[in-house]
């Protein structure tokens, strides 16, 4: 009997210990925090809309952005791909979100997230985005959210931008 042997390639960024979920859906922003938060229990809410540079008209763009950061200090970002007639990733076309956590989660983790989510009716579809089809566009997204959020946490807790600033 022949046995066809598949070659699976890592998608791992050495730079990067990421994972990025790709999300179609007809939901809302909200709506789709609310199922993500009810389904996996995360605790999404929403932050100020993250600017990313426009290159084709030279301007900023905003994004609906939402954060959560889990018990064990992992930060997860999850925000829209499309504002007006920009996209964030435009190699990702078919996504209408991405959720983004700041690690590199098991396979396990992975299956567990699709399979609840995929159980939302209005969700067509979630997919692990391999990361180094991506290119510098995760490079870029990855400096965007990091200002953002430091300028959400500047607006947010002005004692603290102080502490940081002096040191």
């Amino acid at each position: 009997m022949k046995v066809n042997k598949v070659k699976f390639e890592e998608n791992v960024d050495p730079d990067h210990d990421i994972t990025l979920f790709g999300i179609s859906t007809s939901l809302q922003d909200f709506q789709l925090a609310h199922f993500i938060n009810k389904k996996v229990g995360t605790r999404f809410a929403k932050a100020d809309n993250i600017p990313i540079y426009d290159t084709k008209k030279g301007s900023l763009k905003d994004f609906s952005f939402y954060f959560f950061q889990s018990d064990i200090g992992v930060d997860n970002y999850l925000f829209a791909n499309t504002s007006d007639d920009y996209m964030a990733l435009r190699k990702l076309k078919h996504v209408d979100y991405l959720w983004l956590v700041n690690t590199a989660l098991c396979q396990e983790d992975i299956d567990q997230i699709t399979r609840e989510l995929s159980k939302v009716s209005k969700i067509s579809l979630i997919t692990v985005v391999p990361i180094l089809d991506l290119n510098n566009d995760v490079e870029y997204l990855l400096e965007d959210i990091e200002e953002h959020m430091i300028n959400v946490l500047e607006k947010n807790n002005p004692k603290r931008n102080k502490l940081l600033k002096s040191k």
